[in-house]
């Protein structure tokens, strides 16, 4: 991971949130961007709302405790709670141990944005924030934008690709190439992935990927969906790559997810 020449901020009054739920403070793996980001981190849910009103942050990253058998416990449901009635669409990194029922439950919940499955490693971490950083940053501010070696005076926009942003929205259910996709923004396949890749911080293959992930997440929130129908209506024909891309991108399979969240939306909220 580059190292960083100076923290990088969120402008000014803007930090982003960290809700750590993990049991002990030094088993977040918020740690390793100290330093590296500007943010504030709160372990109860009490302090939750207060600290959203008082940073008005452009996100939110949620660190979950491991519980024992994968269940989401009490202090984390009261987390979540609290969380979707002050701030429901700010958008959410969550940070998740392997296989916890949890990841669902705030997919159903929260404005999920990503997902990372415990162990991350440092360059993982820092990558994603500051893809969101990129992302929902207040008027896209140069101080949001980490100082690299050769090309500090280049800021990335979301601008030449958002025609490719656009078409995948209305046509992820089906086959898109390269060359749809570039012609749209009036760009050769080559320029094309440059420019993607520097505007949004992953390749495009990897964004559509994650759209598609992200509408079978949505779709089998829902009790009445078979996997094998929701894989072909996120432009899959192949249920076995299907549920091996689910199961690399939330930790756990189709089934194993729309089980958990059925189960989940079934559990009253406490009150």
């Amino acid at each position: 991971m580059r190292q960083m020449q100076q923290q990088i901020r969120v402008s000014d009054g803007h930090a982003f949130v960290w809700i750590d739920l993990t049991k002990e403070p030094s088993s977040s793996v918020a740690h390793s961007i100290a330093g590296e980001f500007e943010f504030r981190t709160v372990r109860e849910p009490q302090h939750i709302v207060g600290a959203i009103e008082h940073c008005a942050p452009p996100f939110i990253c949620v660190e979950l405790a491991e519980e024992s058998g994968g269940d989401a416990g009490p202090k984390s449901i009261d987390m979540l709670k609290r969380v979707s009635e002050a701030c429901p669409d700010l958008p959410a990194l969550i940070v998740v141990g392997h296989g916890s029922s949890m990841a669902a439950l705030c997919a159903i919940r929260l404005r999920v944005w990503n997902v990372i499955i415990k162990p991350v490693s440092a360059t993982e971490l820092h990558r994603t924030i500051r893809a969101m950083v990129a992302t929902f940053q207040p008027g896209g501010s140069r101080e949001a934008w980490p100082a690299v070696a050769g090309k500090a005076d280049e800021r990335p926009g979301i601008v030449r690709t958002s025609s490719a942003i656009s078409y995948v929205a209305s046509h992820y259910m089906g086959r898109i190439t390269i060359n749809d996709v570039a012609a749209q923004c009036r760009l050769s396949p080559s320029q094309f992935c440059r420019t993607f890749k520097k505007e949004h911080h992953m390749s495009f293959g990897r964004y559509l990927l994650r759209y598609r992930m992200d509408r079978a997440r949505e779709r089998l929130s829902l009790a009445d969906v078979l996997v094998g129908e929701v894989a072909f209506e996120v432009g899959f024909n192949d249920l076995s790559y299907f549920t091996r891309s689910f199961r690399r991108e939330f930790g756990l399979c189709p089934t194993e997810f729309q089980a958990g969240a059925i189960r989940q939306q079934a559990s009253p909220m406490p009150a």
